[in-house]
């Protein structure tokens, strides 16, 4: 009786290993090897969903002003400003729309004068391109306009900054869901926001 459960656990164990082996397969080969040598780089990169729609993550650490490293190279690390703008400049000629999505919201309060100057500028450029951007950091729900550098009253873009699951001072614990119409190849974005109110005991 324990060798047949011994030579059921094995061969069990046998046949996990054979579907974790095809999973990882795949995952290394068709998801993993397109994106590794921006990952390795810096830590973003893009990926197209189908033709007409593609992601680009944003490494937003590179904007940090609380990042002492960028003292070194404070105006494009890693080349990552350079990279987006020509990763923008493929998705146009492609006719593909964009969503960018990073964790701290670019702005001049968080950012490097230098770096968000920069990326203004690249979002105006491809304002008719980058349909939507998604970010987190701050814990608040948010919704923010992005000026022209050269015109701070013509709007050129717009950020979601999405609420935490984790608490924070002043805030309940939440998250956002967002839906986009045509499988996010437009630019009209609906929000579904759900608010996790936990129950407090006044002692």
């Amino acid at each position: 009786m324990v060798s047949m459960v011994a030579h059921i656990s094995i061969k069990h164990i046998k046949n996990v290993f054979k579907l974790k082996t095809k999973f990882y397969t795949f995952f290394i080969n068709k998801l993993l090897f397109p994106i590794l040598k921006f990952q390795i780089r810096g830590g973003y990169y893009k990926w197209r969903i189908r033709p007409g729609f593609r992601i680009i993550v944003l490494n937003t650490n590179f904007c940090a002003r609380l990042n002492f490293w960028l003292l070194y190279n404070p105006i494009d690390p890693a080349n990552h400003l350079k990279w987006l703008a020509a990763e923008l400049l493929k998705a146009e000629q492609a006719g593909d729309k964009v969503h960018l999505l990073g964790h701290i919201a670019p702005d001049r309060r968080e950012c490097t004068q230098a770096w968000v100057y920069n990326f203004i500028n690249i979002v105006e450029r491809f304002k008719d391109t980058i349909v939507g951007q998604f970010y987190g950091h701050s814990h608040a729900d948010e919704f923010r306009v992005i000026y022209s550098n050269s015109n701070f009253s013509r709007p050129v873009g717009y950020q979601f900054v999405a609420p935490s699951v984790t608490t924070y001072t002043l805030y309940n614990s939440a998250y956002r869901t967002y839906d986009t119409d045509t499988n996010g190849m437009n630019n009209q974005i609906v929000e579904n926001f759900y608010s996790v109110i936990q129950n407090t005991v006044i002692l």
